[in-house]
């Protein structure tokens, strides 16, 4: 087919070549016309060219079909990689995440051993309150005695066990501690207090400053600890009380519900400068009312980000990402900024937000960080301490 068809060109070309040459019309031909001659060449050159070009391209044809093998093989390689490549990302994943569980048991850890370190203390100082032995040679004199008879038709009324919760006195917050003459010094101090209201006493992390005993309620200093928790984290605290740590909203609700007490917040920025915000009312409500915050009286270094009028944390209800308490209808803000707080729509501080290390965020419209905005607005800061004593230095009775 190919050969008639190159025949046919041969043809078209021979008379086209004829008809160049000058071949006459009208009168006798000339012996010796080249014509025949020429298409004999062109058609012979022509065969030759195709044949070698046929012999060429059949010779060649089992190296194109290798190469579209290893084409379709490369391809298969390359799905394989991209699989691997999901694999290693989902075991990379996997590992980062045990990782931080593993952070945290081994912070769990830690702060078991300091319990147990309190716990002896407790023990050691019992062993030396006067009244116990007295309570315990009286305890030995009444088993002593002879025991009355009891008629059998009078009733006898249970005795009620005593507990050593119910020995012990418990104080109501660090300022007790150091307005009776413990903490005279500058530092911190781990101490069991038990608020009027706290169904159980609890640890907490005591600080001097000043020359006033505060109880602190959260701190962040490393993003050793993820603050982007649920509600019921945020409700019984969570963290390590060496380190970064929330107190918990029921912790501080029985807290403040004691009396007026006072906010002061300790803040770093990554260049070593450093400010305070103290409020002079600061308490919160019981989860009924979602721990709604009530705060006002600011002066300090740090600018007001509390109550301002763009976006008033007074009187606003805790938010967490799975409980959406805020006044934004578009999104919840916890969820938006990463974090646990008293969102409005959505916030002028934001000190529970995602720990950045330099204090860069990736994105600097989204905010996400540990902001107080009069003191930077696109930025993270380094240090936060949140901590609370009574307003004037002693309990009263105006409770929330």
């Amino acid at each position: 087919m190919r050969i008639q068809q190159l025949s046919r060109a041969t043809y078209v070309l021979f008379v086209i070549v004829c008809a160049v040459l000058g071949a006459p019309t009208g009168k006798p031909k000339r012996k010796g016309c080249r014509c025949k001659k020429v298409y004999k060449e062109l058609q012979e050159a022509f065969d030759a060219k195709f044949k070698a070009f046929e012999n060429r391209f059949t010779a060649d044809l089992p190296n194109l079909n290798k190469i579209a093998n290893e084409t379709m093989k490369l391809a298969e390689y390359n799905a394989r990689i991209s699989k691997l490549f999901e694999n290693v990302q989902f075991t990379q994943d996997a590992l980062q995440r045990e990782s931080q569980t593993l952070k945290s048991v081994r912070n769990q850890i830690s702060e078991q051993r300091i319990n147990l370190k309190d716990l002896n203390s407790n023990f050691a100082v019992l062993a030396n309150i006067s009244p116990l032995p007295a309570l315990s040679n009286k305890i030995n004199q009444l088993n002593t005695e002879p025991k009355p008879s009891i008629p059998a038709t009078q009733p006898t009324e249970p005795t009620k066990a005593t507990t050593l919760q119910e020995m012990t006195s418990y104080p109501k917050d660090c300022h007790e501690v150091h307005k009776s003459g413990g903490m005279k010094y500058e530092g911190d101090y781990y101490i069991m207090i038990k608020p009027d209201k706290s169904p159980k006493p609890f640890k907490v992390l005591c600080k001097v400053v000043n020359g006033t005993g505060w109880t602190v309620i959260q701190r962040r200093q490393d993003g050793s600890v993820d603050f982007y928790r649920n509600w019921q984290d945020y409700k019984t605290g969570f963290g390590n009380q060496n380190g970064e740590f929330y107190l918990g909203n029921e912790h501080i609700h029985h807290l403040t519900s004691q009396g007026d007490y006072k906010l002061r917040i300790d803040m770093e920025e990554w260049n070593g400068k450093k400010y305070y915000a103290v409020y002079d009312i600061f308490r919160t409500a019981d989860e009924n009312d979602n721990y709604r915050l009530h705060i006002t009286g600011y002066h300090g270094t740090a600018g007001d980000s509390m109550t301002t009028m763009r976006d008033d944390h007074n009187g606003m209800q805790f938010s967490t990402y799975d409980r959406d308490n805020d006044k934004r209808s578009l999104n919840n803000c916890a969820v938006h900024y990463r974090g646990g707080w008293w969102y409005s729509d959505c916030f002028e501080s934001n000190l529970n937000g995602r720990y950045y290390t330099e204090g860069q965020h990736n994105d600097l419209f989204r905010r996400n960080g540990i902001q107080w905005n009069s003191i930077h607005y696109n930025s993270s800061l380094k240090f936060v301490e949140m901590m609370i004593m009574p307003s004037d230095g002693s309990m009263n009775n105006n409770h929330i």
